[in-house]
């Protein structure tokens, strides 16, 4: 018996069930046309949003985000005052992870909407949100310590550019 879980596509379309297409347009969370026609990439969306979240919730889920907070703030061990970029960090996953060690956090997404899960961190002034092309970043060169972006460069189509617009700031 082939298992499909709820909000992955199926392993194989010619098995029974949806196909891929079917499962692509019943997701929870639909990008809107207009910020699709707006933006060159979008792939933090989705991921900054409550549906994404709660495939980290439960005791597997929390231990992942322990592990992946933990080798983060591991590689920035020598770099205590540093100044991040969190290319994608919508989900809010690492940002107040960051901010509460003392870290200056600026989080910079595809779209404005993506600050819906971190409002309360940039309200508080724990952390700074902005939005534009992630294939573009508005920044200088080198105006970043370190720049992060878990989970982002294999949903991004131009990672090649991606990796290069991170490097770059």
């Amino acid at each position: 018996t082939r298992w499909n879980l709820p909000g992955t596509p199926p392993r194989n379309t010619r098995s029974p069930g949806r196909s891929v297409s079917a499962w692509k347009t019943s997701l929870p969370l639909r990008m809107p046309d207009l910020i699709m026609s707006d933006l060159h990439e979008a792939a933090d969306f989705v991921t900054s949003s409550e549906a994404y979240a709660r495939r980290f919730s439960g005791r597997t889920g929390a231990w992942f985000l322990r592990v992946q907070a933990q080798a983060v703030l591991g590689m920035l061990a020598g770099e205590p005052e540093a100044h991040i970029l969190d290319v994608g960090g919508g989900h809010g996953q690492l940002a107040g992870v960051l901010a509460e060690k003392g870290y200056a956090v600026r989080i910079f997404s595809s779209a404005p909407l993506s600050q819906t899960r971190v409002e309360s961190l940039v309200r508080s002034g724990r952390c700074d949100f902005s939005s534009g092309d992630v294939l573009d970043l508005p920044f200088e060169d080198c105006s970043f310590d370190v720049v992060v972006g878990i989970r982002m460069l294999s949903h991004v189509r131009d990672w090649p550019a991606l990796l290069g617009e991170m490097t770059r700031v």
